[in-house]
């Protein structure tokens, strides 16, 4: 293309296509009614400036270069670099693998705040550096938020999504979904590089990781499987039949519709009754340092909340109705109520 804006057509064929310096308009293909012995797989560079690129049918792979570029893969299997700047790419049809940055140590793309839409078909999706917002779309994709805070939605499919480093939001949306807070190969120091993730099952039954750092968990649809990783986490089951898993830390949790299997983990746990909406099972209850959280409308003096052993186990009741288990818990009613707490005097992250 060389210097000034240029408009750049590559036909059929295996063309390789450059718009150096200037905005460009590049299309790898822009025949939509060649056959399938006709399609190119297309390179496209698109240089300096702010560029747009297609590549149409075929696999092809397309690098934006610098600056801010807007990037459509087409039809088939794409390989897409939005490289430095703030980059628009959509992967459309095909099973596409989609990078915001460029993946160079040397010239890495540090701010970029990149768009990412994987579209059909099942895509890897990764935001590289910067603050970007990664959309799955249809299908079973994969999609890592980077470094920095990213907001990553999973759309249709069965997805799974990683936020990596940085404070990010996760969202499955629709499918059975798999969310890790962050990469659970990397270790990293939660004071200097933030680590509180918020992390959103939608619906489907879905298994959501907060791994390292203060993390919100959401199972929101369905039934979810949720594990708090490491330090202080909240967890909330929402509808469904949920296990929510604390692990490390001290930790907030809330089964909420459904009958749910808690189980704090080390720590300081604080586990909400919740009324009126099933009766759950809290596994683990160390009466020496968790704590049950009563939930609105009571209090610890309430006069219909009664406490019971049942076998091997502790039972609390209001008004005749089960609302919570203690399992493997030898306790008298007197050490239950004082670790009974109001909502109030409670915790979230």
């Amino acid at each position: 293309g060389g210097k000034e804006s240029d408009t750049i057509f590559g036909q059929e064929g295996h063309d390789l296509l450059m718009g150096e310096n200037g905005d460009d308009q590049i299309v790898g293909d822009p025949s939509s009614n060649s056959s399938v012995e006709e399609v190119g797989e297309d390179s496209v560079h698109g240089g300096r400036g702010n560029d747009i690129m297609q590549g149409s049918r075929g696999n092809d792979i397309m690098y934006g270069g610098k600056q801010d570029d807007f990037i459509y893969g087409g039809k088939d299997d794409d390989l897409m670099f939005g490289d430095q700047g703030d980059d628009t790419l959509l992967g459309e049809e095909g099973d596409d693998t989609i990078y915001g940055g460029n993946n160079s140590v040397t010239d890495a793309d540090l701010l970029g705040k990149d768009f990412i839409s994987g579209g059909a078909g099942n895509d890897f999706l990764s935001g590289n550096h910067g603050e970007d917002t990664i959309i799955s779309g249809a299908d079973n994709d994969t999609s890592r938020g980077g470094k920095d805070n990213d907001l990553i939605y999973g759309q249709l499919g069965d997805d799974i999504l990683f936020g990596d480093v940085g404070n990010d939001t996760l969202c499955g949306c629709e499918g059975n979904d798999t969310l890790y807070g962050d990469n659970p190969e990397l270790v990293v120091a939660v004071g200097s590089q933030g680590q509180q993730d918020e992390l959103f099952g939608g619906i489907g039954d879905d298994l959501i990781f907060g791994n390292q750092g203060e993390d919100q968990l959401f199972g929101e649809g369905d039934n979810d499987t949720m594990l708090g990783g490491e330090d202080n986490d909240s967890l909330f089951g929402s509808l469904g039949n949920d296990s929510l898993l604390g692990e490390a830390g001290d930790d907030f949790l809330s089964g909420g519709d459904g009958d749910d299997t808690v189980t704090g983990g080390s720590g300081s746990d604080r586990f909400l009754i919740n009324f009126n909406q099933g009766a759950d099972i809290i596994t683990d209850f160390n009466i020496n340092q968790d704590f049950l959280v009563l939930p609105d409308g009571l209090t610890t003096d309430e006069q219909n909340l009664t406490i019971d052993a049942v076998g091997n186990n502790i039972s609390i009741f209001w008004n005749d109705r089960l609302l919570v288990t203690l399992e493997n818990l030898s306790a008298t009613s007197e050490q239950i109520a004082s670790r009974l707490t109001t909502l109030d005097d409670s915790f979230f992250i």
